[in-house]
């Protein structure tokens, strides 16, 4: 059996190098960088808590968009859509005074976008505080986003490059539709020409399929998939670019109490059978970062390698 302890010293030594060079890399974004990085299987927790919030209110909105354009299917095929609605209401007892119709599926649309927004503005605020290098840059007037892009890589330009300028720009409009909805006393106008954002979206092999982004007025429920794909590939791609170091990734489990904990308790069980603790370890690196075991292997390299 190979000795864990001997092996990891020279191996840890060699990864710190590594990982110096690749955080020299983020600070001055290249081509190489994006390149680089688009290999790794390393998850922030706060994008596997997204993805997993996210999937359950698309199901919500799209068993809602069922129903909305159920109703308003049989309302209009009704001799009486009043009468038809009243009926209804009777049936499951709420209460309806006026429907408009015409409005429905735009405010219902709105209310999409807005459920995205809301949990898309909670991944980024608990991606700064994951993160370990969280001195974020903050500038009045700046957006949640964009006051995010601005402090990883090479500041906004650049990181939204490597994000996706498309998928950045098209977050932003839903950004300002949310706000319009939510000040509406204010009738804040949106001031983006949509044409021009939805031809490029047309162009786009990811979202071509979907009509979107539309005119506030006009929001549907394409609007919310647009928004919840794009939302999904923005926190996707900054677990990439914005990957912390090894040394920095075995820093985070060891200043989190619970992930702190689990490694102790792993090495308590397994201080006796180096193979079984690094297999283990392993296996915790995936469960935690989402790690595959290539790329996990320089950091249980470093863990284990404290232990000597």
């Amino acid at each position: 059996m190979i000795d864990i302890a001997v092996r990891t010293n020279n191996l840890a030594a060699q990864s710190a190098r590594d990982q110096i060079r690749l955080i020299e890399q983020m600070r001055r974004p290249t081509t190489r960088q994006n390149s680089l990085l688009s290999d790794t299987s390393f998850r922030f927790a706060s994008y596997r808590d997204f993805k997993r919030s996210l999937g359950k209110i698309n199901a919500a909105n799209e068993c809602t968009e069922l129903a909305i354009r159920s109703f308003i299917d049989g309302a209009r095929k009704a001799p009486s859509a009043d009468s038809y609605i009243q009926r209804l209401s009777e049936v499951y007892k709420v209460k309806v005074d006026v429907v408009d119709l015409d409005a429905l599926s735009a405010q219902i649309g709105q209310y999409h976008v807005i459920s995205v927004h809301q949990q898309f503005e909670l991944f980024l605020r608990e991606f700064r505080s994951e993160h370990p290098n969280s001195k974020w840059e903050k500038v009045e007037g700046d957006d949640l986003l964009k006051s995010t892009l601005k402090s990883i890589g090479g500041g906004y330009a650049a990181t939204a490059d490597l994000i996706g300028r498309l998928e950045v720009e098209v977050a932003d409009y839903y950004r300002l539709v949310r706000n319009r909805f939510v000040h509406a006393l204010e009738e804040r106008a949106v001031p983006v020409r949509t044409e021009d954002l939805r031809s490029r979206v047309r162009q786009s092999e990811k979202y071509a399929r979907l009509t979107a982004p539309n005119e506030y007025g006009a929001v549907g429920f394409d609007d919310f998939v647009l928004f919840a794909r794009v939302s999904k590939q923005i926190a996707l791609q900054l677990c990439k670019v914005a990957r912390p170091t090894n040394r920095e990734i075995t820093d985070m489990l060891t200043q989190n109490v619970d992930q702190k904990r689990s490694v102790n308790e792993l090495v308590r069980r397994f201080r006796k059978e180096p193979e079984r603790l690094h297999n283990a370890v392993a296996t915790f690196l995936r469960s935690s970062f989402s790690l595959e075991r290539e790329e996990s292997e320089p950091i249980i390299n470093i863990i284990l390698g404290s232990l000597a």
